[in-house]
């Protein structure tokens, strides 16, 4: 018999919790269970009972052979290819400019960067297309394709040309897409976008309550936007256009989400059924992230201790899927978690991780991922004036899942991190197939420290 290599233990007062990362079993055991799990693991008999041992393999922690577990991934990587190519699109990313007319302290964008002026020309987006069709041909792992404007601020006045042709385009190739905007000129789009409005996402943050929206996203010159972009979400969906309101949450603003829904309320945009609310930790992938970062399952605790279950369906509040890496198999346990669905071992870590993401920058380049544009050394090619890619460089990041990651082969929470952010992981040893593990465990340790009354209260019920 083998142990699992991907079984995380964590010490409860007299009792062990043990947490299968590749098939999500939760359960708690006596410490004599886990002296046997480590004298099977070093090759020494165990004192376990045939019933004991059953339960073990029925749970994922033991198995008769290696190969049997391998088997058991093999099928998940196989599993995720299919899922993928059926329901996970490539996502092409225009930015029509780098520049942002805000100075939200906690970006990830550095704000030199919003100083460029620099707008894509209608030719580069008919060379960015044209890269589209190219890159789409040759991916055919992944059939599915959608599109994505984004910045700097996408919906700037000196963007509408180039916004214009990309739309024009898009519908073409009978693509659907999203925008992901500060909200503040999208008024001065409302023309050029109305016939698109099916085949739109809109993406807009308000960080709470005007006092508060208005300390955090601010304009280049330190004036507030709440009321600027207020009244443009209603226009919107007057107009039928689907709203996402964005609320990107640390220390500073996690605990008056209540109020905040209650302006919601007030604006009567709950009742639009083009209109939902998106919750997400501020992150700091980029050394930007500013102060106040909390860790996801923090969070999670303090809206679930804020707000009331009915009101989080009333707003249609979803949560960003970073509340629900390490800790989605306790907290379902616990029926507690605020995210829809059940636990499903992880593969990547992100749409960047297996080669999901394709940016195409005023700066002629294309990048893998919408956290770094701008920095030519992360690029991998060219879209204008030629198609270029750097096979060796894209396939870092097609390539990038847990299973093909050496250094998470063995890890006990792979399948709960899958590697880790690709961004960091460059940074910090020199390339995306790199892991990146960060605090994950201490994170995960934490998170059962913090619920582990109420793990032993529901075992002993």
């Amino acid at each position: 018999m083998v142990v699992t290599r991907y079984v995380f233990i964590h010490k409860m007062k007299d009792r062990y919790l043990l947490l299968n990362s590749l098939t999500g079993a939760v359960d708690i055991v006596e410490e004599r269970m886990i002296d046997a799990i480590r004298e099977i693991r070093d090759g020494h008999p165990h004192s376990l009972s045939h019933t004991e041992v059953a339960f073990l393999m029925e749970r994922g922690y033991l198995y008769r052979e290696l190969s049997d577990e391998e088997a058991v991934v093999n099928r998940l990587v196989e599993w995720s290819a299919n899922h993928a190519r059926e329901h996970s699109p490539i996502t092409f990313i225009f930015c029509p400019t780098m520049a942002c007319n805000l100075r939200c302290p906690y970006c990830f964008e550095p704000h030199k960067m919003h100083e460029n002026s620099q707008v894509m020309t209608l030719e580069q987006v008919d060379f960015a297309f044209a890269a589209m069709d190219s890159i789409r041909e040759q991916r055919a792992d992944l059939p599915r394709a959608s599109f994505n404007l984004f910045g700097g601020e996408p919906l700037l006045p000196t963007s509408k040309h180039v916004v214009e042709r990309i739309m024009l385009k898009a519908e073409d190739r009978g693509l659907v897409g999203s925008v992901t905007t500060n909200g503040t000129f999208i008024d001065e789009y409302i023309d050029i976008l109305f016939p698109y409005r099916q085949n739109l996402i809109f993406q807009i943050t308000i960080d709470g309550t005007k006092e508060m929206h208005d300390k955090r996203r601010i304009t280049a010159g330190g004036k507030g936007t709440f009321d600027k972009i207020t009244q443009n979400i209603t226009l919107y969906l007057e107009k039928g256009f689907t709203i996402e309101i964005r609320m990107n949450l640390n220390e500073e603003n996690v605990d008056i989400i209540p109020e905040f829904l209650t302006i919601i309320d007030q604006f009567g945009w709950n009742h639009y059924p083009n209109f939902s609310v998106a919750l997400s930790p501020v992150t700091n992938y980029t050394g930007f992230g500013g102060d106040g970062l909390l860790p996801p399952h923090q969070i999670e605790d303090r809206i679930r201790m804020k707000v009331a279950p009915h009101l989080l369906n009333k707003f249609r509040v979803q949560l960003n899927g970073d509340f629900a890496r390490l800790n989605l198999p306790i907290s379902k346990v616990l029926g507690e978690s605020l995210m829809p669905g059940e636990h499903m071992p992880s593969l990547h870590y992100c749409e960047a991780s297996g080669g999901r993401f394709y940016v195409f920058a005023p700066d002629n380049l294309v990048y893998p991922c919408n956290q770094i544009i701008g920095d030519s050394s992360w690029a991998i090619g060219q879209y204008y004036p030629e198609l270029s890619i750097d096979e060796q460089a894209a396939a870092l990041w097609e390539k990038r899942n847990v299973t093909q990651m050496s250094q998470c082969s063995g890890c006990s929470i792979a399948f709960l991190c899958s590697g880790g952010c690709p961004v960091m992981a460059k940074r910090a040893y020199g390339s995306p197939m790199a892991s990146y593990c960060g605090t994950s465990k201490q994170e995960l340790h934490d998170y059962i420290d913090s619920v582990a009354d109420k793990i032993m209260q529901a075992v002993e019920e």
